[in-house]
């Protein structure tokens, strides 16, 4: 039965000759692939490197049984343009085997991530038995190494994040997608309106492209499916060069202003320095701040604003709170969200950014007390 449903691991790459080869190989690329029994395919898409990123793609692909690993070029820079071009690609392949674009697993992933054990096959059993219309959503840790380390920057992101537990540990209540530990069925992606770019009021680029995909899916009634045993471990580069900007942004891809004025403000802290975070400094303040807020954003507002525009009922705790605290979000239609999901993000960052320190706080003590 898996021979009928292949899984194809699409990553696009941009100077990652360091990381890629041990991304490659943990997802199973290389000498332990099995030509006969193993229906599974990588697509490296390099995006203009610099670097030796194409030689170690070329590696990956001697050392894997022929035809499982595919190089092609996106001359286009950005994170759109990849993957789209890799999906594109995959979709020919799926084409010239014959096989049925419905029974198609695509997986995302990262160049400068590791995949832990049976990875793929997870992440493939997870779509067999869930079937079409779903996104899978696998998760994503630090490395053990990493928190003994600094393990002030994770107590810091703790403090934040488990107050909305009880909101992101529901799939319904959850729209926010990573982008290199996900998969669904290739119709469905073509089907959703693959990934496209779009940009805010002010001409920049909305980022977090999966994430908008999913948005647009779920305005075609799709749904989210968390795979417990599908993890990977987080890159550390961007946080290496600016941890506090990681808190503050809560990992996610804020558009250009917003990361140019934390930039400007704390330009100081660049560098792994800042790695021995004090709670009590102004800067550090700051930062758990804005995390609140764009955890606000993303976990409380616009759960609450796409289940509204699609129909459904939102969850009691997200009702409450938006009746508690008179957050007014705009009535958009069904077709705002499938054309451009990016106005939904704007929606609600515009809201959150306004937050004061006092009601971003009882914000929190509302989530944690309710139920």
């Amino acid at each position: 039965m898996i021979s009928y449903y292949p899984a194809i691991v699409v990553i696009p790459c941009l100077n990652e000759q360091t990381t890629l080869l041990n991304t490659c190989l943990s997802l199973g690329f290389g000498t332990s692939l099995n030509k006969e029994k193993d229906d599974r395919y990588l697509i490296l898409v390099d995006n203009g490197s610099t670097d030796d990123t194409v030689v170690v793609a070329e590696h990956v692909r001697s050392i894997s049984p022929s035809g499982r690993v595919f190089i092609i070029a996106e001359s286009e820079r950005g994170y759109v343009p990849p993957r789209h071009s890799g999906n594109i690609f995959a979709k020919v392949l799926a084409e010239s085997y014959g096989w049925a674009d419905t029974k198609v697993v695509i997986l995302q992933a990262d160049a400068d991530t590791i995949y832990n054990d049976h990875y793929v096959e997870t992440m493939r059993t997870a779509s067999i038995e869930q079937g079409e219309g779903i996104l899978l959503q696998g998760y994503s840790e630090y490395r053990p190494d990493f928190l003994h380390d600094f393990p002030t920057y994770a107590e810091i992101c703790h403090f934040v994040d488990k107050n909305f537990e009880k909101i992101t540990t529901t799939n319904i209540n959850d729209f926010i997608v990573d982008d290199k530990v996900c998969a669904y069925r290739l119709s469905d992606y073509f089907q959703w309106g693959g990934h496209q770019r779009e940009h805010n009021i002010q001409g920049e680029e909305i980022h977090a492209e999966t994430t908008r995909l999913y948005l647009r899916a779920a305005s075609q009634n799709a749904h989210m499916y968390k795979v417990d045993n599908a993890i990977a471990y987080h890159s550390v580069r961007n946080l290496l060069k600016n941890p506090l900007l990681e808190i503050a942004s809560a990992g996610f891809p804020r558009e250009q202003s917003w990361m140019k004025k934390w930039r400007d403000t704390f330009q100081t802290l660049e560098g792994t320095s800042s790695y021995h975070l004090d709670s009590d400094r102004p800067e550090t303040k700051t930062a758990i701040m804005l995390r609140f807020q764009n955890t606000i954003a993303l976990f409380l507002l616009l759960p609450f604003h796409v289940t509204n525009t699609v129909g459904r009922q939102p969850d009691g705790i997200l009702a409450s709170i938006i009746n508690k605290f008179g957050f007014y979000l705009p009535r958009r239609k069904l077709t705002e969200l499938s054309d451009n999901p990016g106005k939904f993000l704007e929606d609600v960052f515009q809201i959150c950014d306004q937050l004061d320190e006092q009601i971003i706080l009882q914000i929190a003590n509302t989530i944690e007390d309710y139920g």
